[in-house]
């Protein structure tokens, strides 16, 4: 039982090291309500921008019609100068979050987002990243420097769910036998 314990500590140390880079994660399942969740992931340069915001290179697998429009919620924050990023513009095979008045701060080494932020990207459907997919974040309309990354959520398969909870069920019947 110790090893087992040992194993899944160790498995989870490393999943967590693996995604230290990742500062936002995407969830497509809806492209209605596509939500933009921010990590405990640490910015990797520390600057300001002029700009109005920041980019998802490569987050299209296309290039989707230009739109601009407003989230239907967000709570995505910058927390070096606490803006908060509310709209979206898409150019080319780049999402850029932005907001009207400030730009985004990072410091290397600190917490780059908090919150989340939900967008209607339901006009780009066919051109939304798969599962898995990533990029870079850069200041607005600017390939450089890079801050971190943007990840796809991975949506579990139906039936590795259902091992999954097998598995759990089957240690807890075990564990409670013993007991």
């Amino acid at each position: 039982m110790r090893t087992l314990a040992a194993t899944l500590i160790t498995f989870g140390s490393l999943a967590g090291g693996a995604n230290a880079a990742v500062l936002l994660t995407v969830d497509t399942t809806d492209p209605s309500a596509v939500v933009i969740t921010a990590t405990a992931g640490l910015a990797s340069q520390t600057g300001s921008s002029g700009s109005t915001g920041f980019d998802l290179r490569g987050f299209y697998t296309g290039t989707p019609a230009e739109s601009f429009s407003a989230a239907t919620f967000s709570s995505l924050v910058t927390p070096e100068n606490g803006t908060t990023f509310d709209n979206y513009f898409n150019s080319s095979t780049t999402l850029n979050i932005f907001l009207f008045s400030a730009g985004p701060e990072f410091t290397a080494g600190n917490i780059a987002f908090s919150g989340s932020a939900t967008f209607d990207l339901s006009a780009h459907a066919a051109f939304l990243p798969a599962a898995g997919a990533s990029g870079n974040i850069t200041f607005y309309l600017v390939s450089t420097p890079i801050f971190g990354e943007w990840q796809v959520s991975a949506i579990p398969e139906p039936s590795s769910a259902f091992l999954l909870g097998l598995g759990v069920l089957g240690v807890a019947v075990r564990r409670r036998r013993i007991n």
